[in-house]
C-alpha cells in the first residue's frame, strides 16, 4: 500500500544526490532551476520522512555531481552550478565531515561513479563545454588517488 508522506523542510530541487550512508539516508547538493540558486546542503533521516539539515558541505554548491559508496565511505565528484563544472573529488565516513581528495582530471557534470577496494571509474558525463567526457580510470590509495 502507497501512502503519501508529509512535505519535506528543505527548498525543492532537481539533481541532487541520495546515498544510504550507514544508518543515514542522506540528501546532498542540487538545484533549484536549472543550474541556478544551487546548495551544498546536507539533510539526513533514520526513518524516511523526518529529514534534518546535517550541515552545509565545504564543496561549492552544485547538482549533478556523480556519487557512490565505496569501502572508505561515501565519494562525490564533479557536478555544476550556474557559473562552473566541477572536477574535485570529495568523501564523507559520516555526512557532516567532508575531506578533498587531491584529484587532477577532467571536470564534468551527470557522469557516472562506481568504486571498488582499489579503483574508481568516472564514466561520462558532459564538460564546461557541452562535450561528452571520457571515462577516467583511478587507484585509490592511502596517499590520495593516481591516475591510471
Amino acid at each position: 500500500t502507497w501512502s503519501k508522506l508529509p512535505s519535506m523542510n528543505w527548498t525543492s530541487r532537481h539533481s541532487f544526490g541520495l546515498a544510504q550512508l550507514d544508518n543515514l539516508l542522506l540528501a546532498f547538493g542540487g538545484c533549484r532551476t536549472y543550474q541556478s540558486e544551487c546548495f551544498s546542503e546536507i539533510w539526513a533521516t533514520e526513518n524516511g520522512t523526518e529529514f534534518t539539515k546535517l550541515t552545509d558541505a565545504p564543496w561549492e554548491p552544485r547538482g549533478g555531481m556523480a556519487f557512490a559508496l565505496g569501502p572508505q565511505g561515501l565519494f562525490i565528484f564533479g557536478g555544476a552550478n550556474q557559473n562552473k563544472v566541477f572536477a574535485d573529488l570529495w568523501k564523507t565516513s559520516d555526512g557532516k565531515s567532508w575531506v578533498q581528495i587531491p584529484i587532477s582530471t577532467l571536470g564534468s557534470v551527470n557522469s557516472q561513479l562506481i568504486i571498488d577496494e582499489d579503483n574508481f571509474w568516472i564514466l561520462g558525463g558532459k564538460t564546461k563545454h557541452g562535450r561528452s567526457a571520457p571515462t577516467r580510470h583511478f587507484k585509490i590509495s592511502l596517499k590520495g588517488v593516481q591516475f591510471l
